[in-house]
């Protein structure tokens, strides 16, 4: 893999950014947008992905793959539960967004994701055709 294979896109998720969250109720506040540290790994079979998501639960992720572009977006909330008051907030809510060009063959029905202690794991595995071979010389 070469290191434009799996690249971040540059136009990806900015700081300064805001999103409006909603629930069923309707719209709740506006969170800023934060592009999560990651990590990219390859081995013979696979490539995988680690993306750092402090305090989001599985039901607040949403991965999605389409042509060339893999999303991983997630939202954090801090709740403050009912009767207390906060006395300091040093943990914002947030939009977690990360948006990677994938040029390389992937096995698109056989990509896997996992979510453990904030770090959610994607394993995208190589079609048949970019797993190295060897070739028997006669």
């Amino acid at each position: 893999m070469n290191e434009s294979s799996i690249a971040t896109k540059d136009n990806a998720a900015r700081e300064d950014v805001a999103v409006t969250h909603s629930d069923e109720t309707g719209p709740i506040q506006s969170l800023p947008v934060v592009r999560p540290r990651h990590h990219l790994c390859e081995a013979d079979g696979a490539w995988e992905v680690a993306v750092v998501l402090p305090g989001v639960t599985r039901q607040d992720i949403d991965v999605r793959f389409e042509d060339e572009t893999l999303e991983i977006s997630a939202t954090r909330r801090v709740d403050v539960p009912e009767g207390w008051r906060p006395l300091r907030r040093e943990i914002p809510a947030c939009r977690f967004l990360l948006e990677l060009t994938v040029r390389v063959p992937v096995d698109r029905d056989a990509v896997s994701a996992r979510l453990e202690n904030g770090l959610l794991t994607l394993r995208l595995p190589k079609r048949e055709e970019a797993k190295p071979r060897r070739i028997a010389v006669e």
